[in-house]
């Protein structure tokens, strides 16, 4: 099955969130699976960003990235970010053990991503960067 038919996507148009969630845990094991990754996020923001750049909210509990590939998965995803995403613009939120998974992997790279306990959180945080830039 290919990855984009793994994908569930929601759009709130009106806060512009763009959530990432899966219908079953996909695994990242090489960069291969990385430049998948990148492909279908570009396709699915080319669908969602003609009036401008939005925001992504991502279930991380279903998606695994093997932590040697943290390296690759950020500089792809600095990418996505520049292209499609308001500044700051991407939040995570899932499972204790994946949030530190993924805050150890990052580390490793001095970055501290905007990971959080549950979806609501992770939300408010993107409508506040959206409120920062309306009042900026």
């Amino acid at each position: 099955m290919a990855l984009k038919d793994k994908l569930i996507i929601d759009f709130d148009k009106e806060r512009r969130i763009v959530h990432f969630s899966a219908s079953s845990v996909v695994k990242f094991a090489d960069n291969d699976d990385i430049d998948d990754l990148y492909l279908a996020a570009c396709e699915i923001l080319d669908e969602f960003t003609p009036g401008g750049p939005c925001c992504v909210l991502v279930d991380i509990s279903k998606f695994i990235l093997e932590q040697a590939l943290f390296e690759y998965y950020f500089k792809k995803s600095l990418l996505v970010k520049e292209k499609y995403l308001l500044p700051g613009g991407i939040a995570g939120y899932g499972y204790e053990i994946t949030r530190v998974t993924i805050k150890m992997g990052f580390a490793s790279m001095g970055l501290t991503p905007p990971i959080f306990k549950t979806r609501h959180e992770a939300t408010a945080y993107l409508e506040s960067l959206q409120t920062s830039k309306v009042s900026s």
